[in-house]
């Protein structure tokens, strides 16, 4: 979503179905059908009516993320994320702590990833790629 934002565009449309997932578990966007182009004198860290899509786009992002790890759709009330994995950097996306989507980056680059390897990690990824969402 970063390199995204970083071209000026704003994704606009991001919801469960418009991702897609490789062996590796890696996250690709698709549809831009919904997407805006901004002009190259547009701010990216701009706080104002155009900064604001892209917050909108990062609580839209940390809302699919959550709905992925929990299976339960996000709430009108935040549900908690207490004892979810990205518990922390979902509820950011969703309170608006992030002014832009390299930061969410970044603090994405911080989290350890769950354990993946082996039995566990088979497991893991026939859940994430098998449950309907």
């Amino acid at each position: 979503m970063a390199y995204i934002h970083e071209h000026r565009i704003i994704i606009a449309d991001i919801r469960l179905d418009n991702l897609l997932l490789d062996d590796t578990l890696a996250i690709n966007f698709c549809d831009f059908g919904e997407s805006t182009s901004m002009p190259l004198e547009w701010d990216l860290h701009n706080t104002g009516e155009l900064g604001y899509l892209i917050l909108a786009d990062i609580g839209q992002f940390g809302a699919v993320i959550y709905r992925i790890i929990t299976g339960c759709p996000r709430r009108d009330d935040l549900p908690s994320t207490e004892a979810v994995w990205l518990g922390l950097t979902i509820e950011d996306g969703w309170t608006l702590a992030f002014e832009c989507s390299k930061e969410l980056a970044a603090a994405l680059d911080q989290v350890k990833p769950p354990e993946v390897s082996g039995q566990g990690g088979r497991l893991f990824r026939e859940k994430i790629l098998t449950t309907n969402l």
